[in-house]
């Protein structure tokens, strides 16, 4: 269910920006009276939701695309038979 706490995340992913003044941390604490772990946490499982995707393709691309990268450095990195 693509609620409205939900969408309010991926709004406020979309529209924050680091001139916006403040500390993204403290706007997160401010707006969503959570820490930024629990934040991440929340983006990371909408960005895998179709909803979200649909809504708000800006913020889950590119963050499922850095989640791939690091997925195959890791692999990489773990498997010493490949070469770099």
């Amino acid at each position: 269910m693509f609620t409205e706490r939900r969408r309010k995340t991926l709004d406020f992913e979309m529209k924050w920006t680091p001139g916006a003044g403040g500390s993204k941390r403290e706007a997160i604490r401010d707006t969503f009276g959570i820490g930024v772990s629990r934040y991440h946490q929340i983006l990371r499982y909408l960005c895998f939701q179709t909803e979200a995707r649909d809504f708000a393709p800006e913020v889950t691309e590119p963050w499922l695309d850095r989640q791939s990268t690091r997925v195959r450095q890791l692999t990489s990195a773990a498997d010493p038979t490949r070469s770099t």
